[in-house]
């Protein structure tokens, strides 16, 4: 490679990391993108000139791709051009070009995927791009304990190569790595490399994963993606209320849907205000039930729906700008003032884990976990609560007895906490999961130095109080904000 095309590699290199980082980092902070760049030249045998690495560590060697020619023609340069000049058809240039493409991605995929650096690492190869006597491929790792936690559509016997995104964690790969591809092939004639935001690129990848809903359902959009249907749906207010409600999505006709009122007259999905309006009419047993097209009247979910099937979704309309779709009760995706999102359990296991270690020593795993159960059910109360968890909960309890509901000790059960976080205050237990007190109002002492003006009075109750008492008693105080955000004090 010249030195024109090396140093112009090397610079996209970092451009590609660094947009990587903005964007994923909208996904979850906790997804760590390294962006590697690989340069073949098909055409020579692999050494320094035919083989070109760029990355931010030094974990590839042009060694790991000694057999790459041989192994791309074994993956299907050869059978696939034969295979093409065999039809009755004409032969063309980019079908050839299409199969020695695809060839050498397999090959480069299956080299990576061999080597230990790679076994705790979710691996992505782009398409190549040809600059120069060059194929370049965009090598994306990304966390795969990260990635594990994410809901994803169940996955085909049938579903190949070019098979439907099943996230928007795999549309959001397919986006920024088809981005990429696209300026790298231009990019010695551009001055910036990536012209997009990270925001308007999620945004894309929202409606590629939407797309995939489009299919099972057999949508046919008019002028308007289903992703922005909804959307535009969200924004509205009726008489002063936000959107507030369900639509159960699915085919006409699926058997997994009672109705309890059906319109003679369906409803356009693009009619916005009708379609808002209507959502007032949803109750705890019946909700709008649309095709996809149009909006067919009330009604609810019954028997038992088979997963697989990918063919029932739920539209969750869940204030101003606010949605989420849910499928079998899982959440795919939210959507957060028109920008998605991937909601996964409230806090992080290992996290959690970590930081009642640090606090409450000589615990065993079983009772960290019992821990673990009650915080989780906590995050599942909508109106946002509290959790102190203290080794003096008794004496807390009856310090605190003026500003609380001080109740007989008992251990705490998954069922009993939506109960008891119903109430504003917090819940007080001990690191045995004994309850002691509820609808706890905490003190603490004012200081100049504490709290954030930005946040609610519960988070900042929570830093006053744990501030005070810290020197004496051993405290974790898990934050569950209305909005959905959650904290935990300690946070080092």
């Amino acid at each position: 490679m010249s030195n024109l095309h090396w140093n112009r590699q090397k610079s996209c290199q970092k451009s590609i990391e660094s947009a990587a980082g903005k964007f994923f980092s909208l996904l979850d902070p906790g997804l760590l993108p390294q962006v590697s760049l690989l340069g073949v030249d098909p055409e020579k045998p692999v050494n320094e000139t035919s083989l070109f690495l760029e990355q931010a560590d030094s974990i590839l060697e042009i060694n790991d791709f000694i057999q790459i020619h041989v192994l791309a023609r074994q993956l299907g340069i050869s059978t696939g051009t034969s295979r093409i000049k065999s039809s009755r058809k004409k032969v063309t240039g980019s079908q050839i070009d299409r199969a020695r493409f695809r060839g050498y991605k397999l090959a480069v995929q299956k080299l990576l995927i061999a080597l230990p650096a790679f076994e705790d690492k979710q691996l992505h190869v782009s398409a190549p791009c040809e600059i120069g006597p060059y194929l370049v491929f965009i090598i994306l790792t990304l966390p795969r304990e990260v990635i594990a936690r994410y809901f994803t559509l169940q996955r085909s016997e049938n579903d190949g190569q070019t098979s439907p995104s099943h996230s928007v964690i795999e549309s959001a790969i397919s986006v920024f790595l088809s981005e990429c591809r696209g300026h790298l092939q231009e990019s010695q004639f551009r001055k910036r490399f990536i012209d997009r935001s990270a925001e308007e690129l999620l945004k894309s990848a929202g409606r590629d994963f939407m797309t995939t809903i489009e299919d099972s359902i057999e949508f046919r959009p008019d002028q308007i993606s289903l992703f922005d249907a909804i959307d535009n749906v969200s924004m509205l207010r009726y008489e002063g209320r936000d959107a507030i409600g369900k639509i159960l999505l699915a085919k006409e006709g699926h058997t997994n849907i009672v109705f309890t009122l059906r319109l003679s007259k369906p409803i356009p999905l693009n009619d916005s205000r009708k379609v808002r309006k209507l959502l007032e009419l949803g109750d705890q047993n019946s909700c709008v039930v649309c095709d996809g097209q149009h909006l067919l009247g009330l009604g609810r979910a019954r028997g038992n729906y088979n997963p697989k099937q990918n063919s029932l979704y739920c539209i969750n309309f869940k204030g101003h700008y606010k949605w989420e779709l849910l499928h079998d009760e899982s959440p795919l995706l939210s959507v957060c003032h028109g920008l998605p999102k991937i909601r996964m359990e409230g806090i992080d296991h290992s996290y959690f884990t970590a930081q009642v270690n640090q606090v409450f020593k000589g615990l065993n795993a079983s009772e960290i976990e019992r821990l673990w159960e009650i915080t989780l059910s906590a995050t599942k109360q909508k109106a946002g609560t509290m959790i102190v968890i203290s080794d003096h909960a008794k004496s807390e309890s009856k310090r605190l007895a003026n500003q609380c509901f001080k109740v007989e000790p008992l251990v705490l059960t998954q069922e009993l906490v939506n109960q008891i976080t119903a109430i504003d205050g917090a819940v007080l237990l001990d690191q045995d999961c004994v309850c002691h007190a509820i609808g706890v109002i905490l003190d603490g002492i004012v200081s100049d130095k504490q709290g954030d003006a930005s946040r609610g009075a519960r988070y900042n109750s929570a830093i006053r109080y744990f501030s005070t008492n810290r020197p004496k008693h051993s405290i974790l105080i898990i934050i569950i904000s209305e909005d959905g955000m959650i904290n935990l004090i300690p946070n080092e």
